[in-house]
């Protein structure tokens, strides 16, 4: 592969960042074929699909086509940050566990453990990749901070928490881009050449340089931890206030699953009538009790013999409202006027 890269910086910008975003929910393809491959397949997910790209479009030619190593290194970046993302969900059953196809689970343990050698192996196979087309400061430092940076978006989007997504990527990423480095035996090199005579103030630059790197990667890795932490407390509280104020969420007003009940009640106690219209005009709920009845005033009207829309009267309707707000039927009160 050639040593230097041969595209414009700002396009290898817009291959790079819009190779990230256009495979990031790759991987998730799956739910369309629930019932051959199962949700978190162990087809997609992998980086089995940008190493197919590579093995059979760029591993036996001398000089591959530059836009296309871009575009597999930002895809083995999206596997790596989508698994980083998936390695924390809500709990380790059901759609977060890993499926052979056909929609069998490999179990939890399997399922980290795939997950992370995936992470792994995609972001050494990315690092190394990139170091063999860019050996340039200004590409190293392009290529920490777009990667973070997308990780960052990713979490953010994807909820839960964040700030454990967000540093599994990086972690993971930083290390393996430095091991990947370190193997490739190259420096990173000024895209100038400076001439013998300036070697020492060369090195002054060169000192400088490493420096500002270290700087806008640590200050970007931090930035990003630091907006993590702030949007997770956010949403804990926004949630923690949430709870609170639906803690007695049926007290507010009567709705469709109650009023549907009393009505499917009431036709049955009243089975002679032919009710055209149900209403309700008023309810009584407590609002200081975990637990209570709930009392719901409903009317109706029904067609008779000879006029239509007769005015039924009224009937109460008595429901038991639980602490995590879901419902008993008790009993419908006489009909009253």
């Amino acid at each position: 592969m050639p040593k230097e890269i041969k595209i414009n910086y700002f396009l290898f910008i817009a291959v790079f960042f819009g190779g990230i975003v256009l495979t990031l929910a790759l991987p998730d393809f799956d739910q369309n074929f629930k019932s051959s491959l199962g949700h978190r397949s162990i087809i997609t997910h992998s980086i089995l699909f940008p190493y197919l790209i590579y093995h059979f479009y760029l591993r036996k030619k001398d000089e591959p086509n530059v836009y296309l190593v871009l575009f597999i290194i930002a895809f083995y970046i999206s596997i790596a940050i989508h698994l980083s993302a998936d390695v924390h969900p809500k709990g380790w059953r059901g759609t977060a566990l890993i499926k052979l196809p056909g929609n069998s689970s490999i179990g939890e343990g399997p399922s980290i453990i795939w997950m992370f050698l995936n992470i792994i192996v995609g972001t050494y196979f990315s690092s190394k990749l990139f170091i063999s087309i860019a050996n340039t400061k200004k590409y190293f430092i392009t290529y920490l901070v777009l990667a973070s940076l997308s990780a960052m978006m990713y979490a953010v989007g994807d909820g839960g928490d964040e700030g454990a997504k967000f540093i599994t990527f990086v972690s993971i990423f930083l290390i393996t881009f430095f091991v990947a480095k370190k193997k490739s035996g190259t420096k990173a090199v000024e895209q100038k050449k400076v001439p013998l005579k300036k070697t020492k103030k060369k090195e002054k630059k060169t000192g400088k340089s490493t420096g500002i790197i270290i700087f806008i990667v640590v200050a970007t890795i931090f930035g990003g931890l630091i907006f993590l932490i702030n949007n997770t407390e956010t949403n804990n509280k926004k949630n923690t206030q949430k709870k609170q104020k639906i803690t007695n969420w049926r007290a507010d007003k009567v709705y469709k699953d109650e009023f549907n009940i009393c009505k499917y009640r009431i036709t049955q106690k009243y089975s002679n009538k032919n009710f055209s219209e149900f209403k309700y005009e008023s309810f009584n709920a407590a609002k200081n009790q975990k637990s209570y009845t709930k009392t719901i005033k409903m009317w109706m009207k029904h067609d008779g013999l000879i006029l239509k829309n007769k005015k039924f009267g009224y009937v109460d309707c008595y429901i038991k409202v639980n602490p995590d707000q879901s419902i008993n039927f008790i009993r419908v009160g006489d009909k009253y006027k």
